[in-house]
């Protein structure tokens, strides 16, 4: 099951994910969904998109500061999506990492609410594509 519309699940959100597929739907990222198997909204989406030959277009942060891209015209490459909720000092910090491999080179969006914002960051493996893994 994907989520296709924001609902109470979200009320407490720091910030939500939004993707837009090739088919022009809109999918939300809900990790931990109550009932929901697998836990990981990315890991349905993905099965999601095989299941139905489907390609992720676009990815938006959106927050009290508006929508924030994070990877646009995605369709032709190859993604992956990290989440993190980091401790310092009793202060959570939601984060969501997005990245986009392009031939030789991964593009990484970091997006946190606060204080953080978004980060890019793009580099280049020095050891050909041994880091990669299909």
């Amino acid at each position: 099951m994907i989520c296709k519309q924001v609902d109470t699940f979200f009320d407490n959100a720091r910030f939500i994910v939004e993707i837009t597929l090739s088919n022009n739907e809109t999918i939300y990222l809900d990790d931990g969904r109550d009932g929901v198997q697998p836990s990981s909204a990315w890991l349905r989406l993905k099965q999601y998109c095989e299941t139905n030959k489907l390609r992720i277009r676009d990815v938006i942060a959106i927050c009290d500061k508006g929508k924030i891209p994070l990877i646009e015209n995605a369709e032709d490459k190859r993604l992956f999506a990290i989440g993190r909720v980091s401790w310092f000092n009793g202060i959570s910090i939601d984060m969501f990492n997005l990245g986009v491999v392009e031939g030789d080179t991964i593009k990484v969006a970091s997006y946190a609410k606060y204080p953080f914002g978004l980060v890019e960051v793009t580099f280049r493996p020095t050891q050909g594509n041994e880091w990669l893994i299909i």
